[in-house]
């Protein structure tokens, strides 16, 4: 409590006023040093303008690179791709133009190139081939409604093609496969008659955008090869199902593939003639995703942790 007279005090106050008047023009730290002025209420705003600057620089940083990444790219509704059939060294080339097509359409007959195989058509009736390619992923199937006797087993036959890519400015090749379907099929009993597909699908050209860069322009070729075999006692309609995966991802340096699919089902039997009454054929090879590259996972996770910060400081 101070004592003095009123007067005195007056001149104290004042002498202090003009004392912080003087401090603040020429003291560079008005507030102090050390932990005083990290309490002070200034250095709290200063620090946490620091923060903001820091926390905003870094999410717009992250920001920028997501819409980046995220930026569409050039897709393919409709595949574009070469084909060729090979039956009995007969060649026959064609194109599919749609997503699925009967293969009369695209060899005009299948039938010229022979009726003894397992892709044959039979009066208006033909197998249908369906592939749906992206930059990334290849799909195929292929549907043989026509029965598979022992009058269509003397040559195997090998469709094979490349699916093409538009990336805006032309069509590029972006996957290639061969497919050989035989059939051996017996009259005798307690012999199994096998119907089988055997060949590759490969990953041509990698897929655009930042995160394939370093990615090898080619990926090796997936092998596969599966069969179905008949039962040794026949019965009409017994679904017979064979699935027989390339289940190792592939790496051609940084560029990795993989045959997620190669599924082949055939529906066995007449009892006369020991036919397959059909079949279908699924395939589906891609280029396995990516993880984020260190540097995009640094950046990210700085940007999540600068949002912590902020929120914890307000």
């Amino acid at each position: 409590m101070n004592l003095t007279n009123p007067a005195t005090r007056r001149r104290d106050t004042a002498e202090a006023i003009a004392t912080r008047c003087r401090r603040s023009h020429s003291d560079p730290h008005p507030h102090g040093t050390g932990e005083a002025a990290h309490r002070s209420p200034y250095g709290r705003l200063k620090r946490r303008r620091a923060f903001l600057e820091i926390a905003r620089g870094t999410v717009v940083a992250a920001l920028s690179l997501a819409v980046l990444l995220a930026a569409p790219k050039p897709s393919h509704a409709t595949p574009i791709g070469a084909l060729k059939l090979v039956v009995a060294a007969v060649e026959v080339l064609g194109t599919i133009g749609t997503a699925a097509e009967a293969l009369d359409d695209i060899f005009d007959d299948v039938a010229d190139v022979g009726d003894d195989h397992p892709l044959y058509g039979s009066g208006n009736t033909f197998p249908t081939l369906s592939i749906v390619a992206t930059e990334t992923e290849f799909n195929l199937f292929l549907d043989q409604p026509n029965e598979i006797s022992a009058f269509e087993d003397d040559y195997l036959a090998t469709l094979s093609g490349t699916m093409l890519f538009n990336d805006g400015q032309s069509d590029v090749p972006v996957w290639k496969f061969s497919l050989t379907f035989t059939a051996e099929l017996f009259l005798s009993n307690g012999v199994p008659s096998t119907l089988s597909v055997s060949g590759f699908v490969q990953h041509i050209r990698k897929p655009s955008g930042a995160e394939h860069l370093n990615d090898a322009q080619q990926g090796p070729a997936l092998d596969l090869d599966v069969d179905v075999s008949s039962p040794e006692s026949w019965h009409p309609a017994t679904n017979i199902v064979a699935t027989s995966l390339d289940t190792q991802t592939h790496p051609g340096a940084d560029h990795q593939d993989k045959l997620t699919a190669s599924r082949l089902e055939a529906t066995c039997c007449t009892q006369n003639f020991k036919n397959f009454l059909g079949f279908d054929y699924r395939m589906t090879g891609e280029h396995v995703a990516h993880a984020p590259e260190p540097s995009t996972a640094l950046l990210l996770a700085g940007g999540l942790v600068g949002l912590a910060v902020v929120g914890r400081r307000r």
